[in-house]
C-alpha cells in the first residue's frame, strides 16, 4: 500500500462526556502510537513517498488540547515528510458532531491550532453542520469530508440551506410548515446577527442526549418522509441543477421513501452531494473575495427565519 498521506494511529474516542482521566489515557496512548507510526514511517520502503498527518487531541479540555499541540510543535523538526494536522477528539462521529455548539467548536479548535505553524494543512473530519464548517474554515481548517450529507440522506432528508451569495435560483426552498418540525435540531435563544456574529447557542436535541440519527431533522434540511410532500410536483429545491431536482418531484421521492425503494437514498444522495459541493464552491469563492462572513450571515439569517 502506497498512500499519498496517512494519519498516525490515535485514540480519539473522546467527546463532551469524557472524564479528565479518559482524556489523559487517550493522550498517553496516542503519544505512544504516534511514536510507533513515525518509526514505522522511517523504516517502510512503501511509505517513503507518503507524508503523514499528526492528530490533535485533548477531548473537550482546552488546556489539554493546548498542551498536546505545544508538545507536537516542539517535535516537528524531527519528523520527516510530515504533511499536516488532523483535528480530532471532539466527537464520536455520527450526529454527535453536528450537535456541538459553534462557540465550543471554535474554542476547542483555537486551543489546538494556535500553538502550531499555519503553513501546514489542517483537516477536520466528521458530520459538521454548515455553520460549524464556516466557523472551522475561518479558524484555518482546510479539509473536510461528506459525512453530513450522508447522515442527512440516511434520515431520508434533503439539504436546502442557501449556498450562494450571488444567486437565489439554486437555493429557494418552499418554507414548508411540516409536521416534523417538532423533531428538528433546535437552536435555542438565537441572538440577533450583526457583523458576522455567530449563532452561539448549541443546536441540541433531546436535552443533550445523542439522538438517533433517523429521528432528527436539522434546520438545514427537509424530510422527504413527511406526508406534506405527497402531492408536491416541484423538485426538492427550485432552481437546483442536480440530476435529482432536474428529473424528479418531491412527491415521487416521497413515494420512494415510504415504500423503502432503493432508488430513494440514491436520488437523495445525488442531491445532497451536489448541494454540499456547491456550498464548498461558495466557500472558496467567498474566501477569494473576502465575503466569507457574508455567507455565514446569510445562512444564520436563514436559520433565524425558521426559528424566529
Amino acid at each position: 500500500m502506497q498512500p499519498d498521506w496517512f494519519e498516525a494511529l490515535n485514540d480519539a474516542d473522546t467527546d463532551k462526556n469524557s472524564t479528565k482521566k479518559r482524556v489523559s489515557k487517550s493522550l498517553l496512548l496516542s503519544k505512544s502510537l504516534l511514536e510507533q507510526c513515525v518509526e514505522a514511517h522511517k523504516n517502510s520502503e512503501n511509505l517513503q513517498d507518503s507524508s503523514f498527518f499528526i492528530p490533535l487531541l485533548g477531548g473537550h479540555c482546552e488546556s489539554e488540547r493546548t498542551r498536546w499541540s505545544k508538545a507536537v510543535a516542539g517535535t516537528l523538526n524531527s519528523y520527516e515528510r510530515f504533511g499536516g494536522f488532523s483535528l480530532l477528539g471532539m466527537h464520536t462521529n455520527g450526529s454527535t458532531a453536528e450537535t456541538l455548539a459553534p462557540k465550543l467548536i471554535s474554542s476547542l479548535t483555537k486551543s489546538s491550532l494556535d500553538p502550531l505553524p499555519s503553513e501546514y494543512p489542517r483537516q477536520s473530519f466528521g458530520a459538521w453542520n454548515p455553520l460549524a464548517i464556516l466557523s472551522l474554515t475561518k479558524l484555518g481548517v482546510d479539509i473536510f469530508d461528506s459525512a453530513f450529507p450522508f447522515l442527512v440522506t440516511e434520515r431520508k432528508a434533503a439539504l436546502k440551506f442557501p449556498v450562494s451569495l450571488d444567486s437565489e435560483s439554486d437555493e429557494t426552498p418552499v418554507n414548508d410548515s411540516l409536521t416534523h418540525q417538532s423533531k428538528k435540531l433546535k437552536t435555542e435563544n438565537a441572538p440577533e446577527i450583526s457583523n458576522g456574529q455567530e449563532l452561539s447557542e448549541e443546536i441540541v436535541s433531546n436535552e443533550g442526549e445523542n439522538p438517533r440519527e433517523d429521528n432528527i431533522i436539522s434546520p438545514f434540511e427537509m424530510s422527504l418522509k413527511d406526508e406534506s410532500n405527497f402531492s408536491v410536483t416541484e423538485p426538492i429545491l427550485v432552481g437546483c441543477q442536480c440530476y435529482t431536482c432536474k428529473n424528479f418531484t418531491r412527491s415521487y421521492i416521497h413515494h420512494l421513501v415510504n415504500v423503502n425503494e432503493l432508488l430513494a437514498p440514491v436520488l437523495l444522495m445525488i442531491h445532497n452531494l451536489h448541494h454540499w459541493t456547491k456550498f464548498f464552491e461558495s466557500i472558496r469563492s467567498a474566501i477569494k473575495t473576502g465575503r466569507l462572513t457574508d455567507l455565514e450571515i446569510k445562512i444564520q439569517s436563514y436559520i433565524l427565519d425558521i426559528y424566529p
